[in-house]
């Protein structure tokens, strides 16, 4: 199962750079339309591209855990908030992300094509409200809300992202 999710991962990595002179892109960044399929939480979504699904994580924001785990830990340690109150902050983080990304409708998402993924092959992205790559993005709203905790980055070569957090 591990082998098939990296080899799948690595498919769409592929179709993604290969599609780049069909995309936008400004500097370093892709943008791309996509269809939501799922919103998983509050800085999860999976994406449809070119029929191919896509797993993005929110950039810059760790949304607040919606069950218990190691990540939670980390969050009650850095945020000295208790158990109870991280799971209601993460169930409110993921109803709101739901409530602004509704599946099968198209959204903007610029990824940055230098360092696409994160350090579980997730990509690293922003997901604007809408169709268009300008305006409201989940991110700062998520923010704005409290909902999340500010990060500087979410990236393969920074595993330890707890170490990063801006809080």
């Amino acid at each position: 199962m591990y082998i098939k999710q990296i080899i799948t991962n690595t498919l769409i990595f592929l179709f993604l750079f290969l599609c780049l002179h069909f995309t936008l892109h400004s500097g370093n960044l892709i943008n791309i339309k996509a269809k939501c399929i799922r919103v998983i939480d509050g800085d999860t979504i999976i994406f449809e591209y070119y029929s191919l699904p896509i797993k993005v994580r929110l950039k810059y924001v760790d949304a607040y855990e919606t069950r218990k785990s190691k990540h939670l830990e980390k969050q009650k340690e850095i945020t000295k908030l208790s158990e109870q109150e991280i799971l209601l902050l993460g169930e409110l983080a993921s109803k709101l992300a739901k409530s602004l990304i509704k599946e099968n409708h198209i959204y903007c998402i610029q990824i940055d094509k230098d360092n696409p993924t994160g350090f579980y092959g997730r990509y690293i992205g922003t997901v604007y409200i809408t169709d268009e790559c300008k305006g409201l993005t989940l991110s700062h709203i998520l923010l704005e809300a409290n909902l999340a905790i500010p990060i500087k980055l979410y990236t393969k070569s920074n595993k330890n992202k707890q170490n990063n957090l801006n809080r």
